[in-house]
């Protein structure tokens, strides 16, 4: 028997939150213990990654009734659909894209900041590069970002959970 409480929507953010930290602990130690160095749209998932578990820690930290569960619901939505938009962008350079059209490998993305408007930045971004095309490391054989999607579509589906179902 399930308790009432693990599946309540406090339980259901805190859930969430800790989903969120489990994916930045595994791309942490990728990264840092594996030497797979994360290309731009990388970096953009981790981000989206982040806002979802701090929306759902201080969700479950506010523990909101009705409303404040849709408005939380809401944002959750919202960033796992960016996520997962990011994610496809990925898996489409990744699988479906000639690699001899992507183009080469871009700057960093702390120069692109830098020295870049953030929306020249995006846009270079969201073209893709030889260094977002590249497998670099499976599991199952799946893709870093065929799991990045898994997990944003997770969070969608939660998220849309708790937005339509009634107390």
């Amino acid at each position: 028997m399930i308790n009432k409480h693990l599946l309540s929507s406090r339980g259901l953010f805190l859930y969430g939150f800790i989903l969120s930290m489990v994916f930045l602990a595994c791309a942490a130690l990728l990264e840092y213990h594996l030497g797979v160095h994360p290309c731009p749209l990388c970096i953009l998932q981790r981000g989206v990654f982040i806002l979802l578990g701090i929306t759902c820690l201080i969700s479950c930290l506010h523990s909101p009734q009705r409303t404040g569960i849709l408005i939380y619901s809401a944002i959750l939505l919202g960033l796992s659909v960016i996520g997962m938009l990011l994610a496809g962008r990925q898996i489409e350079l990744q699988y479906f894209s000639d690699k001899h059209t992507v183009g080469a490998c871009l700057p960093s993305m702390e120069f692109m900041l830098k020295n870049l408007p953030w929306h020249e930045s995006l846009t270079m971004i969201l073209q893709g590069s030889a260094d977002c095309s590249q497998v670099s490391w499976q599991m199952m054989g799946l893709s870093l970002a065929v799991w990045s999607l898994l997990g944003f579509l997770m969070y969608g589906i939660g998220s849309a959970v708790l937005l339509v179902r009634k107390k």
